[in-house]
């Protein structure tokens, strides 16, 4: 599926959202191609697949809710670097207009969609393929973890108040997009995790299927295509930009310019100087490249530590940048 781009409202959700643009930088909006609630429930009987709204915080009850959103990033160029990304959502119903903080967190198995379908906080019986509490598809496949399974780390988070549009930017949640394109297979989305704690804080947000348009929720991507495609930039220089993310703990793309044609050999290097992986050995044309480093070393993966990524060029070593591995 490719990203669906909606050029009318962009100049709006722009300003709106705070997204600067590069002069080299593209930027594409997607809705989600899955939505869906986990309604706390012991027994796993309860799912919103279908429904107009999602629900995240304590429903007064001492019951969480939980929202999930998915976006499909295939539809990005191969090699793009992904440089910021926004999500918007609509509130729609708010218990006060007290700020509370919603965090998103990457979620870390597959699961499901299916036909339950309501507008209600109390949420309605699971269908197949659904995600409920404890299934990740109902009603034969179960998350690891109850409530699902997602990254303790936040990938961002935001003060939620009463009913209204919010955004939430950082550049964690560029990495997990970033992530996504480089590897489709491990794009399980957003969990959105509010406060569980106190009671009666959960938010209404408007979901995929919401009849208003305007309010479904919407992700700005900015990218810079960074194969062969000239970025303007008239330095005579060669320009080895570094890796992103870094420190990082899984794969990093590592980012730079050629003033021309030319060949090109870009390599990490253990602190003793020792090449464990050559990421490009070829002949380039100018403009800006990306290449990924997936933390490979000789004999698996390169352990935690301080790295260092050289360029080359006509046999010339230009430039080094460090990169940190956390594990």
């Amino acid at each position: 599926m490719k990203p669906a781009i909606h050029t009318i409202a962009l100049r709006a959700l722009l300003l709106m959202t705070g997204l600067t643009t590069s002069a080299s930088a593209e930027v594409v909006t997607l809705q989600p191609v899955r939505d869906n609630t986990l309604f706390e429930d012991a027994t796993g009987s309860l799912s919103d697949g279908a429904g107009p709204v999602l629900y995240s915080g304590n429903n007064g009850q001492g019951l969480a809710r939980r929202g999930l959103l998915q976006f499909d990033v295939t539809g990005l160029p191969a090699g793009a670097v992904i440089e910021q990304v926004t999500l918007t959502l609509h509130v729609s119903n708010a218990p006060n207009s007290t700020p509370r903080a919603f965090a998103l967190h990457r979620v870390l198995e597959g699961w499901g969609e299916g036909s339950s379908n309501t507008s209600s906080g109390t949420g309605a019986p699971a269908t197949a393929n659904d995600a409920t509490w404890i299934h990740t598809g109902w009603p034969d496949g179960y998350w690891a973890t109850a409530g699902g399974s997602f990254d303790a780390a936040e990938s961002a988070s935001q003060a939620v108040g009463d009913v209204g549009f919010y955004s939430w930017s950082d550049s964690r949640m560029a990495h997990d997009v970033q992530q996504w394109l480089d590897e489709a297979s491990g794009n399980h989305g957003w969990l959105i995790l509010g406060d569980e704690v106190t009671l009666n804080t959960a938010h209404r947000f408007d979901s995929r299927e919401n009849t208003v348009g305007q309010n479904r929720p919407m992700l700005l991507v900015q990218f810079s295509r960074t194969v062969g495609v000239d970025s303007g930039d008239e330095s005579r220089t060669v320009t080895l930009e570094g890796a992103m993310p870094n420190p990082t703990a899984g794969a990093s793309r590592v980012v730079f310019h050629l003033p021309r044609p030319a060949h090109v050999r870009l390599e990490v290097h253990d602190v003793t100087g020792r090449s464990i992986a050559v990421l490009v050995d070829q002949e380039l044309p100018s403009g800006r490249h990306s290449a990924l480093w997936r933390g490979g070393g000789p004999g698996g993966p390169a352990g935690p530590g301080i790295y260092f990524l050289k360029i080359s060029v006509e046999g010339r070593d230009l430039a080094s940048k460090r990169v940190i591995r956390l594990r």
